[in-house]
């Protein structure tokens, strides 16, 4: 499993470095934040593997599907994550209405990808949704079923809303998802449990997360023997600037990023 670490745009020189090849990014930063865009133009450049989000972490409402265009088609990324509404901002939604938002979308990106031609074969993610359990996994294997999205999204308030842990997640997942399928953890459970457990290690493609940054940025290293509570990540935490931590407090950063990248890539 990789990992797709989430930093400010002034950090990133300084924290992903040339080990990191999987990055998931904001479609909001790519399209105002001239930095952070070039940062990841060049990533795409050199092969490595940038998959484009939806914004639905950052905002209730996540992207509009011309905003996601538009930074499709500056970044070129490898893949695009097809908009969801995510339940932190208020209720869940159904199974129906999440695959009909991404199958709208699915059908716009798909048919802008053919007529530009500019990637090989269109992928994307698609992050399941539902009411129930049950209405969940109903939805993931329909949207697992859209031509080209090779991969399902799953999102880190499921243990609040169903009762099971993402390890578990993953696990009956895997039982109804094709094997070629990947599957991708948005964001990383507050206790990091679901990173140390064998099966998601093996069965997940990647993770993506601030939180390794933000912990070391507050002055923190996390191992699997200390897991600080976690301070949230700041307001404004993409335009955070450089000077505005110590230089220790990067390095806790970039230790947390090592220090994980090694336990999941085992």
């Amino acid at each position: 499993m990789k990992i797709a670490n989430i930093a400010p745009a002034s950090m990133l020189e300084d924290l992903i470095d040339e080990q990191e090849t999987y990055h998931l990014v904001v479609t909001e930063q790519v399209l105002d934040n001239l930095p952070y865009r070039r940062f990841y133009q060049d990533r795409v450049a050199r092969g490595d593997f940038v998959i484009l989000d939806s914004d639905a972490f950052e905002k209730a409402e996540g992207s509009t599907t011309e905003a996601q265009v538009a930074a499709m088609l500056l970044l070129r990324p490898t893949e695009v994550v097809l908009p969801d509404t995510s339940s932190r901002h208020g209720t869940e939604p159904t199974g129906d209405e999440a695959f009909s938002t991404a199958q709208a979308a699915h059908y716009a990106y798909t048919a802008i990808q053919a007529e530009l031609n500019w990637m090989r074969t269109p992928q994307f993610m698609a992050v399941a949704h539902g009411r129930t359990w049950e209405e969940y996994m109903e939805c993931a294997v329909r949207l697992e079923e859209l031509q080209n999205v090779v991969c399902i999204g799953v999102f880190e308030e499921v243990p609040e809303l169903f009762g099971i842990s993402r390890a578990e997640a993953v696990q009956y997942l895997s039982n109804v998802l094709n094997a070629e399928t990947d599957i991708h953890l948005l964001g990383m459970s507050e206790d990091m449990l679901d990173l140390q457990d064998p099966f998601v290690q093996q069965r997940c493609r990647g993770v993506d997360a601030g939180k390794l940054v933000c912990w070391g940025l507050y002055g923190s290293r996390v191992t699997t023997k200390s897991v600080p509570k976690y301070p949230g990540r700041p307001k404004g935490y993409f335009e955070i600037p450089r000077h505005s931590n110590s230089l220790g407090e990067v390095d806790l950063a970039r230790d947390n990023i090592s220090y994980w990248r090694e336990l999941t890539r085992a």
